[in-house]
C-alpha cells in the first residue's frame, strides 16, 4: 500500500510540475508576400526553395486600372497621331499641327505615368530568407485578388517555439524554464528548448492559424466574418528557444511540455490528488 501510495505521489507531482499545451515551431523570421491590391502577375522571378536577400523583386503585377489607363492613352495616342499625318498631309496650319503635337505628348505622358503606377505592386523580399510554398498557379497571365498570399520568405537560420497557456497554468511558467516540444511528425525527433518569452497579458486572438480547430489544430476557435480567428478561452502566448538550430524547413505543429514552479505546483497537488483518488474509488 506504501509502495503504490509512494508510485501515485511521484506521478502527481510529475502532473503536478509539467505544464503541457499546444505550440507550433516555426522561423522566428517569416514573411507573408501579399498582393497590396487585385492586379495581373506579369513576372515571378523566384521559384521553391529559392535563397533571396531583402529588396529583391520576387513577382511584379499590374492594377486593372494602370492597364485601363494605359491602354486608353494608347488608344487615344495612336488616333491623334494618324490625324496629325492627315492634317501635315492636307494642311499648312502650323497651329493645328502643333495642338496635335502637344495632345500626342500628353497622352504618351499618361501612359508612361500609367507604367510608373503598377511599379507600386512590386513584390520584393521583406528580408533575408528562402522562397517556400510558392503556389504552382502563381504564374505570370493570372489575375490575383488584393491582399492574397503567394509566398512566404523564411529565414531558416533561427527557430522559436510559439505555446499558447491556460491562464490556470501561466503563473507556474518562469522563463529560462527547460521544456520539450514534440512535433506531430513522427519522423522528427523531440527538441529540447527554453522559456523565452511569456506575455504579460492574456489575448483570444489567434495569429497561428495551424493551431486553429478550423484548420485541424486543437486549440478551439470561432472564425469570424473578418477572417480573424478568436479562441474560446483565453490564452497567454509563451516563446521559447530551441537549444540547438534545427534541421526543418517548414512549420511543424506539436506540444511542447514546459517544466513549471514546483511550490505553485505544490500549491495544487492535494488538489489534484483527491481529485485522482475520488475518479479511482469510482464516485
Amino acid at each position: 500500500m506504501l509502495f503504490r501510495s509512494t508510485l501515485l505521489l511521484g506521478w502527481l507531482w510529475t502532473i503536478a510540475t509539467t505544464i503541457n499545451s499546444p505550440a507550433v515551431l516555426s522561423a522566428k523570421n517569416e514573411y507573408q508576400i501579399q498582393t497590396p491590391g487585385t492586379g495581373l502577375l506579369v513576372r515571378v522571378n523566384v521559384q521553391n526553395g529559392q535563397r533571396c536577400k531583402q529588396g529583391d523583386e520576387l513577382a511584379i503585377l499590374i492594377s486593372p486600372e494602370a492597364l485601363l489607363k494605359q491602354d486608353t492613352a494608347a488608344i487615344s495616342r495612336n488616333a491623334m497621331v494618324e490625324e496629325l499625318q492627315r492634317t501635315v498631309a492636307n494642311s499648312n496650319s502650323r497651329e493645328r499641327i502643333g495642338a496635335i503635337q502637344n495632345q500626342i505628348s500628353q497622352l504618351l505622358a499618361t501612359e508612361r505615368l500609367s507604367v510608373s503606377e503598377s511599379k507600386l505592386l512590386r513584390l520584393s523580399a521583406q528580408g533575408e530568407g528562402v522562397v517556400r510554398d510558392l503556389l504552382p498557379e502563381v504564374i505570370p497571365g493570372r489575375w490575383v485578388r488584393s491582399r492574397e498570399i503567394l509566398m512566404r520568405v523564411v529565414s531558416e537560420e533561427e527557430w522559436l517555439i510559439t505555446a499558447y497557456v491556460s491562464e490556470a497554468t501561466v503563473h507556474r511558467v518562469h522563463l529560462g524554464a527547460e521544456a520539450v516540444f514534440y512535433p506531430e511528425n513522427p519522423e522528427l525527433a523531440p527538441i529540447a528548448a527554453k522559456v523565452l518569452e511569456i506575455d504579460t497579458a492574456t489575448s483570444r486572438s489567434l495569429s497561428i492559424p495551424v493551431l486553429a480547430s478550423v484548420y485541424g489544430g486543437p486549440l478551439p476557435v470561432t472564425k469570424m466574418d473578418s477572417g480573424e480567428l478568436v479562441m474560446h478561452e483565453s490564452r497567454y502566448r509563451i516563446r521559447l528557444k530551441p537549444l540547438a538550430r534545427q534541421p526543418v524547413t517548414q512549420i511543424q505543429r506539436g506540444t511542447v511540455s514546459i517544466e513549471g514552479d514546483s511550490v505553485g505546483a505544490l500549491l495544487q497537488l492535494p488538489a489534484k490528488m483527491m481529485s485522482t483518488l475520488i475518479r479511482e474509488a469510482g464516485f
